[in-house]
């Protein structure tokens, strides 16, 4: 903990902040894609038929087209650091 009881956490100076979580200023279409592809050759399922539906879904809803009910929990974990996993090749 820092002085003062306040959890450690970096100042930054500024009137703002500006986050990008739907792609708007960084394209990751490349990145969502890769991913995809990789858990579809991991658990068997057709890539391509992912992403016909992947974009503007959920992960968790992704996986739940794909697999059956009692598979969902362990699939959906296994996507869940899929991104730093894959290469940028």
């Amino acid at each position: 903990m820092a002085s003062g009881g306040q959890i450690g956490c970096p100042h930054v100076a500024g009137q703002g902040n500006l986050f990008d979580i739907d792609g708007t200023l960084v394209d990751s279409t490349p990145v969502v894609e890769r991913s995809w592809h990789t858990w579809a050759r991991e658990y068997d399922v057709d890539a391509e038929e992912v992403m016909r539906v992947c974009h503007g879904l959920r992960t968790e809803d992704t996986v739940a087209e794909f697999v059956a009910p009692q598979q969902l929990a362990a699939r959906w974990l296994g996507c869940r650091h899929l991104s730093w996993r894959t290469s940028t090749a």
